[in-house]
């Protein structure tokens, strides 16, 4: 009968350092980011939701959720952005249910697909929003989900921001 010892052994310098350059590489990700406009001084203001794609291909469709909380944002008022355009995508947008009434948070989900053609980089939709003056306003866009040309899931990390009240300069 023939008994092997089995010894732990250390992995060699190279593929440590290896490791941990790996590790610490930036990690790109797809991302949906807000670009708030300049305060107006009126109680309108406007925001766009722009989409990152490090990798090729981007989406031929997309889909987001946009909430807030201290805005009133119409339907009617969130508009496709430049990218979209230059995709000749078309954007539909509803007002969803919010399930939490006490949060005074609003919420609608938006789609852009049409077409085969993948979405650039860049804005994707500018949303036109009424607030109080001096009304806390925040927005977060999440849930956002787009699928290749050849149906690919890509999934997008959501942003959040704070818009400064109407009427005001956004604080530093």
């Amino acid at each position: 009968m023939c008994v092997y010892k089995a010894e732990a052994s250390k992995p060699p310098f190279g593929m440590k350092l290896l490791l941990l350059v790996s590790m610490s590489a930036p990690i790109w990700a797809q991302s949906l980011q807000i670009l708030p406009a300049p305060p107006s001084g009126t109680t309108r203001g406007a925001f766009q939701i722009m989409i990152v794609t490090p990798k090729p291909p981007g989406p031929a469709s997309l889909q987001w959720s946009i909430r807030a909380e201290g805005l009133a944002i119409d339907v009617q008022d969130i508009k496709a952005g430049s990218a979209a355009k230059e995709a000749e995508k078309s954007l539909t947008c509803a007002a969803a249910t919010s399930k939490d009434k006490q949060m005074g948070e609003r919420k609608w989900v938006c789609i852009l697909a049409g077409g085969l053609r993948p979405i650039p980089d860049g804005a994707v939709a500018l949303v036109t929003f009424t607030a109080a003056v001096g009304a806390r306003a925040v927005v977060h866009i999440g849930d956002g989900l787009g699928a290749t040309a050849d149906g690919k899931a890509i999934t997008y990390i959501g942003a959040d921001a704070s818009l400064s009240p109407p009427g005001r300069p956004a604080a530093k």
